[in-house]
């Protein structure tokens, strides 16, 4: 399921103001790189980007567990 998003719900998302601040240079350092498409103000990944960062944070997930306990 892609999951459209235009830059206000982008910039909601991320935490402190800081970062909220850098969110359209990092947007399109994301457009350049193509991990990033956007189409009519929206903006979404690549499939294949959103598979490799779900599978990312799994293993991270997994590990961060294995060393709490």
């Amino acid at each position: 399921m892609t999951r459209w998003l235009d830059l206000p719900q982008i910039r909601e998302s991320v935490v402190g103001s800081a970062d909220q601040q850098s969110v359209p240079q990092q947007v399109n350092s994301l457009i350049r790189r193509s991990l990033l498409e956007k189409i009519d103000g929206l903006f979404f990944l690549q499939p294949v980007v959103m598979e490799y960062v779900t599978k990312r944070l799994i293993q991270q997930v997994c590990m961060d567990c294995s060393f709490a306990s």
